[in-house]
């Protein structure tokens, strides 16, 4: 069981860093798209923004699921540790 919760550790992990280059990828995006409509003084293309910005709040969700996990997978592991006295 604690070998479970230590490679439900290694995924979220895994996870967390995919969703964190994403995010800055997004961010890059979104500062391109703005730094243009300085540029030529024109509004963005109204969806420009609003799907990264939808893709970003996708994004938190899925790292709020992964907050919950780790919080489960804890409390999983105490309660093996407690039993077992493995950590």
């Amino acid at each position: 069981m604690l070998s479970t919760v230590r490679s439900h550790i290694d995924e979220r992990l895994e996870t967390c860093t995919a969703i964190y280059h994403e995010g800055c990828f997004l961010m890059e995006m979104a500062q391109m798209v703005i730094e243009r409509a300085y540029a030529t003084r024109q509004l963005p293309m109204p969806n420009a923004l609003n799907a990264i910005q939808q893709r970003m709040e996708i994004l938190l969700d899925k790292m709020n699921d992964l907050l919950e996990e780790q919080i489960h997978d804890s409390r999983m592991k105490e309660a093996i540790w407690m039993e077992t006295g493995e950590s």
